[in-house]
C-alpha cells in the first residue's frame, strides 16, 4: 500500500495495517457450529444492550492480506480494494448486504521517525470475488471493494445557492461545508492558506441543483493558472509538512486522513 511521495513530505510513503474493524447496524452476529469454532483472530464486539441483531464491530485485522489504496487526481475522495483471507467461514455467517462501515487504521512515520497513525472510515460497496483455496476449499478469499464515506456524503446532498468571489474560494468553501474537510494547498507551491494562483477574476454564481461532487468538478473544469495549467481537487493520504506560517487542517483532519 503506497502513497506518492513528494519533495515536502512528512509522511513516510509506506503504510502498516494495524486494524480492520466492519462495522454496521444491520449485520447479523454469525452463527457458529460446534465443530467449527470462529478462528481465535476474531474479535466481535456487541454494543451494550447485549442484542444480537443490533450494532457490533468485528475485529479482521489478522485476515486481511492485502489493502489497496486509489487515489485520483480529479476526486476529492480515495477508493480501495481489501483482499480478506477467511478461513472459519465468518464471511457466510455475516450476511453482508453492503454499504457496511469499514473503519482501517494505518500507520507510517514523519521524517523525525515519529510513529504517525492514521484512522479511514470506508463504506463496503460489494465483494468483486470470491475464490475457494486450501485443503477441499476449505477456506475463500475475498476480494472487497471499498470506498471513502465523503464520496456517499458528496452524492447525497443537492447545492441550490450562490456563491460569490475567487473559484479557488469557492471550492474551499463548497468543502468544507458541504463535505466537512478542509483544504490544503501547500502543493501548489503556496507559502500560506490565503495564497491563491487562479487566472480568472471574482465571479458570482449559481449552483444549479448539483450536488457536492459535480459541483466542485464544475468550478475546477473553469480554474487555470496564469499559465494554463489546469486545478485538481483530489483526496490523499500524504499529509504535507507543516511550519509555523502554513497550518491550515486540524490534527483530527490529519490523524482521519481527510485532506483534500
Amino acid at each position: 500500500m503506497t502513497s506518492p511521495s513528494l519533495s515536502k513530505s512528512v509522511i513516510n510513503p509506506e503504510f502498516r495495517i494495524k486494524k480492520v474493524l466492519i462495522t454496521s447496524s444491520r449485520l447479523l452476529l454469525p452463527v457458529i457450529k460446534e465443530e467449527k469454532k470462529t478462528s481465535p483472530n476474531t474479535v466481535v464486539t456487541e454494543n451494550d444492550t447485549g442484542e444480537t441483531n443490533d450494532s457490533f464491530s468485528i475485529d479482521i485485522t489478522a485476515f486481511v492480506s492485502e489493502l489497496i489504496i486509489f487515489e485520483s487526481l480529479d476526486k476529492p475522495y480515495i477508493s480501495g480494494k481489501m483482499v480478506v483471507l477467511d478461513d472459519s467461514e465468518l464471511f457466510n455467517g455475516l450476511e453482508l448486504q453492503g454499504t457496511e462501515n469499514v473503519e482501517i487504521t494505518v500507520a507510517t512515520e514523519d521524517s523525525q521517525a515519529t510513529n504517525v497513525i492514521l484512522n479511514k472510515r470506508f463504506i463496503m460497496t460489494g465483494i468483486e470475488s470470491q475464490t475457494k483455496s486450501g485443503e477441499a476449499g476449505s477456506s475463500s478469499v475475498f476480494t472487497i471493494t471499498l470506498l471513502d464515506e465523503i464520496a456517499m456524503v458528496g452524492r447525497a446532498t443537492k447545492i441550490r445557492k450562490s456563491y460569490s468571489g475567487s473559484l479557488e474560494k469557492i471550492i474551499k468553501s463548497v468543502v468544507k461545508n458541504e463535505l466537512g474537510r478542509d483544504t490544503e494547498i501547500s502543493y501548489t507551491g503556496a507559502k500560506k492558506p490565503t495564497d491563491e494562483f487562479g487566472a480568472q477574476e471574482n465571479i458570482t454564481c449559481i449552483v444549479p441543483n448539483l450536488n457536492a461532487l459535480e459541483t466542485i468538478d464544475w468550478i475546477c473544469s473553469r480554474l487555470t493558472t496564469k499559465n494554463g495549467s489546469p486545478y485538481f481537487c483530489f483526496a490523499t493520504l500524504n499529509i504535507p509538512d507543516y511550519n509555523n506560517n502554513f497550518s491550515v487542517t486540524g490534527e483530527e483532519d490529519i490523524k482521519a486522513g481527510n485532506i483534500i
